[in-house]
């Protein structure tokens, strides 16, 4: 874990391929990506995520994940590399980012035509 000084990019979004990893103690998994594989810690992805998909005891590998810093929410000043999201494919992932981005354009659109409607 690292506090908030050792972080220089605790706002970056990253997207990963998790090719392997072990789970901790509490049965969360840690994985490691093909991208950065020794360039920061392991990915720290809750076993309630891989509970969605069935991966109790052995997620199906590869997957694809998108992580942050994050503080860890019992801990404070203390961070860890997180997986907000987890996809079995990447297809699935881009999908998933795809959306994501229309429905930000729709909500840009929304708040400039309102701006417009107010002037």
């Amino acid at each position: 874990m690292l506090n908030y000084i050792e972080i220089n990019h605790e706002t970056d979004y990253e997207l990963l391929t998790i090719s392997h990893g072990h789970f901790s103690d509490a049965g969360n998994f840690m994985g490691f990506c093909v991208e950065k594989p020794s360039e920061h810690p392991p990915l720290h992805i809750y076993k309630a995520q891989l509970k969605f998909f069935g991966w109790e005891s052995k997620p199906q590998l590869p997957f694809f994940a998108l992580g942050k810093w994050k503080e860890i929410a019992n801990k404070p000043g203390k961070y860890r590399f997180t997986a907000l999201s987890i996809w079995k494919s990447k297809e699935d992932c881009e999908e998933a980012l795809k959306l994501d981005e229309e429905l930000n354009q729709k909500v840009y659109e929304a708040i400039e035509n309102k701006k417009r409607e107010l002037d």
